[in-house]
């Protein structure tokens, strides 16, 4: 396993459509990048697991990007995804809905502290409750969704991927493991709900 990997190595690994290039590209970019965001989220008020979220979330948001044509290579790679993750991390303190507004404008007539806290405790229950639910989904339905909505993968390539015999089983799996998750998200509210209500 290499030590460290240049840019243009991991896009190349990245470029090259084969499983095993990309884990690579991943190690490389988890070595080279993570610590960085690790570090930044811990000086900010976050914990460990909210450093590997967002993480996971600036790799899913860089592979769209890459893959769409909006990612041009015009610095380094790690400043590029290490920008990604403080763009990522200000607008989860921020709560929902308030992607690209600027936290540091003085005076914002916005959410009073208060309300600023019960959005954010909000926010990082519905965050905790969506992972829960999803380690609780057996092992196929966990990777299928993870190749499906985080590496934008068609059902064709998952099938062939995962072992299945067409795109039309994975997509009747896929559906079932949705319904899974969302269940189990349903069912916790409403337990949380009757047990603080």
């Amino acid at each position: 396993m290499k030590q460290n990997c240049s840019d243009k190595q991991i896009l190349q690994l990245l470029q090259d459509g084969d499983p095993g290039a990309e884990d690579e590209a991943f190690r490389c970019i988890y070595r080279e990048v993570f610590p960085h965001v690790r570090r930044f989220i811990l000086k900010n008020g976050g914990q460990e697991e909210d450093a590997r979220d967002v993480f996971q979330d600036v790799l899913i948001g860089f592979i769209r990007n890459r893959r769409s044509g909006k990612y041009e290579p015009t610095g380094p790679l790690r400043n590029y995804l290490t920008i990604m993750a403080r763009n990522q991390w200000y607008n989860r303190k921020r709560g929902p809905g308030t992607e690209g507004l600027n936290m540091d404008i003085p005076g914002n007539p916005g959410l009073s502290e208060t309300e600023k806290r019960e959005e954010e405790a909000e926010t990082l229950a519905r965050n905790r409750l969506l992972q829960e639910c999803f380690e609780k989904l057996p092992p196929n339905c966990r990777e299928m969704i993870r190749q499906f909505y985080y590496f934008d993968k068609s059902l064709a390539e998952i099938a062939d991927m995962l072992g299945y015999k067409s795109r039309k089983s994975v997509g009747q799996v896929l559906f079932r493991c949705r319904k899974k998750w969302k269940d189990c998200i349903e069912k916790s509210k409403q337990n949380n709900g009757r047990a603080t209500g």
